[in-house]
């Protein structure tokens, strides 16, 4: 007998063994499947392979729709689930399950069946299909006879019909089988529904109360752990009283701790914040009777042993540094210093004309720096910028240094009442101008203070006012910020940094232009063999295009084609720099 080739567009759905078998099967009667989907990609691949690289997914919606035989060889299991997914076509759909009623193909499809081959199927171990029996069932005849034909190209007619008739047992009991089991699957699939809704609402339930204990856990788990943290607080404070008598202000008040306060004060405190008190005030009168012997020590060492004052200038108990304070302290109220202010009012008349002098000279540079930064803004309002970058402008604000506001502050008072400071007058006088003289007084107090708060030793230029940069990125406006790295990337920094003093050094180059005409300038710049090779080119072209060329070194060879001169560093074995002309642009 012979069958006619079947030329029909196969989807395989599954890459099992059943499906790796029939798939075989198919390619070596001529109807090797077109497109296979399996739910895992290894063994979606495997078939590929076996196949000769059928396309293949692991996706159920990206199956192809123009399929004319869809097979699902799959677990029972995993069938409903893949059907309800399956995207909408009008080919023939078959499962290949001996359990299955092809009727839970019905939701889905118009054209639908089974096509189950009776033997149990490997991966591994080819299967002969001219044995095996193969049972073909439809909804419609047409479909019944195509699905047939395939059947009987997979096998012998002639020894399935004798495999038929040997097991005609057999189809009688799978009959029944369908009648009494497979005929009832709907049925039983809505009673699992329900079955299915009802354990979810059960679920539900239990959930909510194990939500509900959950949260009560915590809760007491929240109290637990307060509570075994005020255990462990007090058991600190408890150790922290036993351990008081190692402390050195215990000694000369243990009689307070042993026989009990003469008074009783209430406190929220704990014991270890008491004791860190103590401690602190113990401190503090410790640095006090330093500071006192300190300044007790500072003031007489102005004095000799026999000075005309009769200060002790000697001292060994801490009583006598304060007796020695109270004495002092009458010295003043008997207004006995008048010599010695008027001695120190020359010398802070001195102080106030030299600030103002030395402030005037400072002002005078901050203007020559205020006349660099507006050429610096026009060049740049006039160029063109490096990559990305669409605007830079500098300003000068007022400095934010304390002692430069000082000291701005002594000139412009000196500049008011500087008459009223000359020699012949009293700085601590209440006759004459009272508020001018607190003024100054508090002016010199003020600069005192910031001096010896100030780290350095001198006051530099760059100290007497604030540079702000304001960057236009990529559209984005930074406003004027204090420092160029809190602009952008690492990039945009060193970027912005190279133009600002390719500018900065063609303000001082013009300048020397007119008088020696123009030339060209060679300058060191470090970093820029960092930037992307685009940014690299515009920041050379951009200093060119001013007659200023740049030298600077790489650790890499990525940016060399855009320098017209490249030279190789290297050691040799005797560490001995050797230099290598890589690139070299002879018209220059």
């Amino acid at each position: 007998m012979v069958i006619p080739c079947i030329d029909m567009k196969i989807i395989l759905i599954g890459a099992g063994n059943l499906a790796t078998q029939l798939a075989v099967a198919l390619q070596k009667k001529g109807m090797t499947p077109a497109y296979i989907y399996s739910r895992t990609r290894e063994s979606a691949e495997q078939l590929s392979e076996r196949l000769r690289d059928v396309p293949y997914s692991t996706d159920i919606s990206r199956v192809p729709t123009d399929g004319d035989l869809y097979i699902f060889a799959v677990k029972d299991s995993a069938l409903l689930d893949l059907v309800s997914r399956m995207p909408s076509n009008r080919g023939l759909w078959v499962h290949t399950a001996g359990s299955m009623d092809m009727e839970v193909f019905a939701p889905y499809t118009a054209r639908y069946g089974v096509f189950y081959p009776m033997q149990t199927f490997s991966k591994e171990r080819e299967t002969d299909f001219d044995d095996i029996p193969i049972f073909v069932e439809t909804n419609h005849t047409d479909d019944t006879e195509r699905l047939q034909n395939i059947a009987n190209q997979l096998g012998q007619i002639e020894q399935e019909l004798s495999f038929i008739k040997k097991h005609a047992t057999l189809i009688i009991e799978y009959q029944k089988d369908k009648r009494d089991l497979i005929e009832h699957i709907p049925t039983w699939k809505y009673q699992e529904e329900d079955l299915r809704k009802q354990l979810k609402k059960e679920r539900d339930t239990l959930r909510a109360e194990v939500d509900t204990l959950q949260k009560e856990i915590d809760r007491i788990k929240i109290i637990l752990q307060e509570a075994e943290g005020n255990i462990r607080h007090l058991q600190q404070n408890l150790d922290a009283y036993a351990n008081i008598e190692s402390f050195d202000w215990y000694k000369s008040h243990q009689d307070i701790f042993k026989n009990g306060p003469s008074m009783t004060t209430i406190t929220q405190k704990s014991c270890m914040e008491l004791i860190d008190l103590l401690n602190q005030y113990y401190m503090q009168f410790m640095q006090m009777q330093t500071k006192l012997r300190k300044a007790v020590n500072l003031f007489t060492g102005h004095f000799d042993e026999n000075n005309t004052f009769k200060f002790k200038t000697k001292f060994n108990e801490d009583w006598e540094y304060i007796r020695f304070a109270d004495e002092l302290h009458d010295f003043i109220e008997e207004n006995r210093i008048d010599e010695y202010v008027r001695r120190i009012n020359n010398e802070h008349w001195d102080t106030f004309k030299r600030i103002s002098m030395d402030v005037t000279s400072l002002s005078s540079s901050e203007k020559d720096i205020q006349t660099i930064i507006g050429k610096i803004n026009k060049g740049f309002a006039t160029c063109n910028f490096v990559g990305v970058i669409q605007r830079i402008e500098m300003k000068m604000e007022e400095s934010s240094n304390r002692v430069v506001n000082v000291l701005h502050d002594i000139q412009k008072y000196y500049k008011e009442y500087g008459y009223d400071l000359t020699p012949e007058t009293n700085l601590f006088s209440s006759e004459k101008e009272p508020l001018i003289k607190e003024e100054a007084i508090k002016l010199l107090r003020d600069f005192i203070k910031e001096i010896h708060a100030y780290r350095y030793d001198n006051i530099r230029l760059y100290d007497s006012f604030e540079l702000r940069f304001r960057i236009v990125e990529n559209g984005n406006d930074t406003g004027f910020v204090e420092k160029i790295s809190s602009v952008g990337s690492e990039g945009t920094d060193i970027l912005v940094k190279a133009m600002i003093n390719i500018m900065l050094i063609n303000v001082f180059k013009e300048a020397a232009s007119r008088k020696f005409k123009d030339f060209k300038l060679h300058c060191m710049m470090d970093e820029i063999g960092k930037l992307h090779p685009n940014n690299v080119a515009g920041i050379l072209k951009f200093a060119n295009d001013r007659n200023i060329i740049l030298i600077n070194g790489s650790p890499t060879e990525l940016n060399r084609e855009a320098y017209k001169h490249v030279y190789l560093l290297t050691k040799d074995s005797q560490s001995k720099t050797r230099i290598a002309r890589l690139i070299s642009d002879t018209n220059i």
